[in-house]
């Protein structure tokens, strides 16, 4: 490139050099110029729109977790970054390589308290590898660079650049430093082989059930990806091919299903199927609309204990036209389990204990 772009197209430009296709992120003010370039070029780049801030964070972790590549998420300022702490604590404490880039209001506004302005540098310094606040556009190809670099190298871990209105929209020379920093993501905290598992008299019901379906999984089809939500495993002996993604060191409540939406965007051709109570669902249920809009092909496996007042959750699927079923006795699970992992389209199989 041999004239100078705006900021906005130097970042979408360096994460392109950096092998990035798939990107999960919410729209606002402060990010419009970044979203503009994005859909000039959406070709060559999927912006996954989720519904909350932190879907977005968590699906950026499934999809590091299971393409072994850094996951990225691209949010707006004020609310908007706030809104990515847990996700980012999260990827701090389970060694998950994300670059977060947020929004920032002009460099002339900060400290002033301007509209939707925060101090996010300060804010998440202490749960990330690395922050830094760009304010210009000639530091944006730098920048990321480092930040593909920093994330992935050593014990991985979360980064994030704050970038302000104005750099995105001045001017500078793209230079690319691609060959400098980019390095693979080479998972210290992942395993690609998950443990096989058996329930014992005193695991508790939840997870006696969801050892009993991992199971029944493992026996119909060995090619998996398995999204736990903040739950923890027991009992293992042997080994299966399979793949786990989960909260394991943070336990995040509601951290499975926008990461099986990551994974599954990861690993398209893969079968990703989310174990999850009620309560844990609940939590982010509002990605269902990302599993709508975006034709995301997960299969949920949702535990709900009968004395819980929980809505009716087949009712609530089927309005984001999604299938579901209930299971109401042991003894047919192995079947619906299959019938569910050979559905096609999105499926949530409630299993009521």
């Amino acid at each position: 490139m041999n004239n100078p772009i705006t900021g906005a197209e130097i970042l979408l430009q360096s994460l392109l050099n950096h092998d990035v296709n798939t990107i999960f992120g919410y729209p606002g003010s402060c990010v419009m110029q970044v979203l503009d370039c994005l859909y000039s070029r959406k070709e060559l780049m999927n912006h996954i729109l989720v519904r909350h801030e932190q879907g977005a964070v968590h699906a950026a972790q499934g999809y590091a977790e299971v393409s072994k590549k850094v996951g990225v998420a691209l949010l707006t300022s004020g609310p908007g970054a706030t809104n990515t702490v847990t996700g980012i604590a999260d990827a701090m404490a389970n060694a998950i390589p994300i670059v977060v880039i947020t929004g920032q209001v002009n460099s002339n506004l900060l400290g002033t308290d301007a509209f939707q302005e925060v101090d996010i540098i300060g804010i998440t310094h202490s749960i990330t590898k690395w922050v830094y606040q760009v304010r210009s556009a000639g530091e944006i190809s730098s920048a990321i660079a480092h930040a593909f670099y920093i994330a992935s190298t050593g014990r991985p871990g979360p980064v994030l650049l704050d970038i302000t209105k104005d750099a995105q929209s001045e001017k500078a020379m793209y230079i690319s430093q691609q060959t400098s920093f980019i390095r693979s993501y080479n998972p210290t905290q992942y395993s690609e082989k998950c443990e096989k598992l058996t329930p014992t008299d005193t695991a508790d019901m939840s997870q006696n059930m969801q050892n009993r379906i991992m199971i029944i999984m493992q026996d119909i089809d060995d090619d998996l990806i398995i999204v736990l939500d903040s739950a923890h495993l027991s009992n293992p002996n042997e080994f299966i091919s399979c793949e786990i993604v989960k909260s394991e060191k943070f336990g995040t409540l509601g951290f499975g299903l926008p990461a099986a939406i990551g994974a599954k965007c990861a690993a398209p051709d893969k079968i990703v199927c989310l174990i999850v109570e009620a309560a844990q669902f609940q939590a982010t249920i509002e990605e269902l609309g990302v599993v709508m809009q975006s034709g995301i092909d997960i299969k949920i496996f949702l535990l709900n204990h009968p004395h819980e007042d929980n809505p009716d959750f087949i009712r609530l699927v089927d309005a984001y036209n999604i299938k579901g079923e209930v299971v109401l006795e042991q003894k047919y699970l192995k079947k619906n389990i299959q019938k569910v992992l050979y559905s096609e389209g999105a499926f949530v199989l409630e299993i009521r204990m």
